[in-house]
């Protein structure tokens, strides 16, 4: 049975370095229905996020927590630092930025990471970690908390709670098939429209309706 491997057994076709670092995902996560219904791009970033927690030249903002990580544009866009001459990862252009929020926020909607800092209000950058919630999706149990969204997916999630809820299929036949009625009174009394079983009063609609025709 094959040893685990460890940083001192790094094999040739996966990095010259033998003290190299590397991400681990377990079978189950790849093969579950949650990660499956990620796009290839978003499946990706994951992959990459996972990257930032042993990644040698990345300052963190927990030393002692490496759950926790950033991920701002130098990291993942095609920007090249000119202090230090490093490319980030190339997953986005700069110019499509919408892109990499977009699946960001996917990411953390199914559960596979959390924002516990929002830095935008204070120009400042979010703090991700990794999150277990995926394993609940789909089940009852399955909540991503306000405090756990960046500002673009609580502003999505705001906006869904105060859109007006559609009417179903049901209530518009309800609604259709409501009949208007309208009752004859005699002359000199006022007209009544029953709509729902609620009583409207008009003005003496019949008598104007035989004046016009008279003249």
């Amino acid at each position: 049975m094959a040893k685990p491997k460890t940083e001192s057994s790094r094999r040739n076709f996966e990095s010259p370095k033998k003290n190299d670092t590397f991400i681990a995902i377990c079978n189950l996560m790849l093969e579950s229905a949650v990660y499956k219904s990620l796009t290839p791009r978003q499946q990706m970033l994951y992959i990459y996020c996972r990257n930032e927690e042993r990644h040698p030249k990345r300052y963190k903002p927990d030393k002692n927590d490496l759950t926790q990580f950033y991920f701002n544009e130098a990291i993942w866009s095609d920007k090249i630092d000119p202090t230090t001459g490093r490319q980030g990862y190339c997953l986005y252009s700069t110019n499509h930025a919408m892109h990499f929020y977009r699946d960001m926020d996917a990411l953390i909607e199914k559960g596979f990471i959390r924002c516990i800092y929002r830095g935008s209000k204070n120009r400042q950058r979010n703090i991700y970690q990794y999150s277990d919630k995926w394993q609940l999706y789909g089940t009852v149990n399955f909540e991503v908390m306000q405090n756990e969204m960046t500002s673009s997916l609580l502003n999505k999630h705001n906006k869904q709670i105060d859109k007006p809820k559609s009417p179903s299929k049901e209530e518009e036949n309800q609604v259709k098939n409501e009949g208007v009625t309208q009752i004859d009174i005699p002359d000199g009394k006022q007209n009544m429209i029953v709509i729902n079983e609620d009583e409207v009063d008009t003005t003496d609609w019949t008598n104007r309706i035989r004046s016009k025709k008279n003249n």
